[in-house]
């Protein structure tokens, strides 16, 4: 059997945490408990960070330390806190958050992968997440980091001139391709999505002004949407042309979840998030249309049809976040209507 990944596991604790918050009748405690005590007994390291991957019954497989794996980490760690309150959790977040900032801090701002790999986006967007999450509960450290990320961001990671931010960054945060053999700089709608909400938490958070650049990002991401299947692709070019049309179903989820909260927070523009919303949700249910109730899609071709293959555990993390935010924007709604009745 395939190794388990280590960013998958907290994902599936968050989603979880993320259901019982939801009002979902099901055993989340229990499942948040169980993903906790195999999580942490088995992918914990002993210098404190954690492995990329185990095997099914526990044993190492990837001794491998990646920021990515340690941001979902993390995030993990404060779903299991917000189920079970347990105080055990914010003490090992705090000292994973100094293991972090000792072992992957890039000078003079930002963090870098691993040895050898190229400083990305989408670890620190991960990061400046999990930094999000923690911080109305730990502060301090938490929150500055967080402001770091986001200054990052807003300063280095988004382009000047065309509001896009890529996936590919050299050493000193400028835009490149993965490598020599494929230098063409990659831009993927749903990180433009999802960085726009999380800079939209952040900004409410900390008292930043990021309306601009949330709606610029909303909208690259937006302009990418294929009309034939209405759905994002992977990638384009920072000129917002089309590179690998495949639409996969996190990007969905993220369109859904971005559009939901500005249906929900901007003004003037109300009527057209929500449309944006409503369109995300037709397409996300689209994946979802599946024979065994539960399960999903992950990749639509620009024919319409799917890739015959399995449905990803990852993708359960999109789902929950987006279901969560279009339950807010209904919730709103109604509110917003039975006080005007």
């Amino acid at each position: 059997m395939a190794p388990r990944r280590c960013r998958v596991q907290p994902r599936q604790i968050y989603s979880f945490a993320l259901a019982e918050a939801a009002g979902w009748s099901g055993p989340a405690t229990e499942a948040v408990d169980h993903g906790l005590a195999f999580f942490l007994s088995k992918y914990c390291r002993p210098d404190g960070l954690f492995r990329a991957s185990v095997a099914p019954d526990g044993a190492p497989v990837d001794e491998r330390a990646v920021l990515y794996d340690q941001a979902f980490a993390l995030l993990g760690l404060y779903g299991g806190y917000c189920v079970t309150k347990r105080a055990e959790l914010a003490d090992q977040a705090k000292s994973l958050l100094e293991c972090i900032l000792q072992h992957f801090k890039h000078q003079p701002i930002g963090f870098r992968e691993d040895d050898g790999a190229p400083y990305q986006s989408n670890a620190q967007m991960h990061f400046f997440e999990a930094c999000i999450a923690w911080s109305p509960v730990l502060g301090g450290a938490f929150a500055r980091t967080a402001d770091e990320l986001g200054d990052l961001c807003l300063e280095r990671l988004i382009d000047s001139g065309r509001g896009c931010i890529d996936e590919y960054y050299d050493a000193d945060w400028r835009p490149k391709g993965i490598n020599a053999d494929a230098p063409q700089r990659r831009v993927e709608p749903g990180h433009q999505f999802e960085w726009a909400w999380l800079l939209a938490q952040w900004g409410r958070m900390r008292g930043r002004d990021t309306t601009a650049v949330v709606r610029r990002l909303f909208e690259i991401g937006e302009a990418s949407v294929q009309a034939r299947i209405d759905a994002a692709p992977a990638a384009i070019t920072p000129d917002g042309a089309l590179a690998e049309p495949i639409a996969r179903l996190w990007p969905q989820t993220e369109r859904l979840r971005t559009a939901a909260w500005l249906a929900a927070t901007e003004t003037g523009d109300t009527e057209a998030f929500t449309r944006a919303a409503c369109d995300a949700a037709r397409c996300v249910l689209h994946y979802l249309e599946m024979p065994m109730p539960g399960l999903w899609r992950d990749k639509l071709r620009g024919d319409g049809t799917f890739v015959d293959e399995a449905a990803p555990a990852s993708s359960l993390y999109h789902l929950a976040t987006a279901i969560t935010a279009l339950k807010s924007l209904v919730l709103d709604a109604t509110v917003a209507a039975s006080q005007t009745a």
